[in-house]
């Protein structure tokens, strides 16, 4: 499709090109290629493309650039990590199916649907 032309410039003018994008943006790009923009060369594409986007906070030091990117635009609740990081029984057991969520809680790591939301 017309993806695969996009991924066939050089490397140099895509990095460039996706410093303007938004993290978001970026986060569903490299869903659509293995390894695109997952590299650690990639940094300061996802670097770039947080710093346009001048109301996101700063980014945690155990987060590099695309995990922050998931914590923050990912979609669906990630209560299980929730529930491990609270040391709550059967950490981990299963996620929340909710592709929706209501908040994203950076120190914990999580995003929350209401129905969780509600429950925590």
């Amino acid at each position: 499709g017309k993806l695969s032309k996009l991924l066939e410039m050089p490397m140099e003018i895509f990095t460039e090109i996706a410093c303007y994008v938004s993290p978001e943006d970026l986060l569903n790009l490299s869903r659509t290629s293995a390894g695109l923009l997952m590299s650690k060369s990639s940094e300061r594409v996802w670097k770039a493309a947080r710093k346009m986007q001048r109301t996101i906070p700063v980014r945690p030091s155990d987060l590099n650039e695309p995990q922050y990117a998931e914590l923050l635009f990912g979609k669906g609740c990630s209560v299980s990590l929730l529930d491990t990081y609270l040391m709550l029984p059967n950490p981990g057991s299963q996620f929340c199916s909710e592709s929706r969520t209501k908040k994203v809680y950076v120190t914990l790591r999580a995003r929350v649907c209401n129905k969780c939301f509600d429950k925590q």
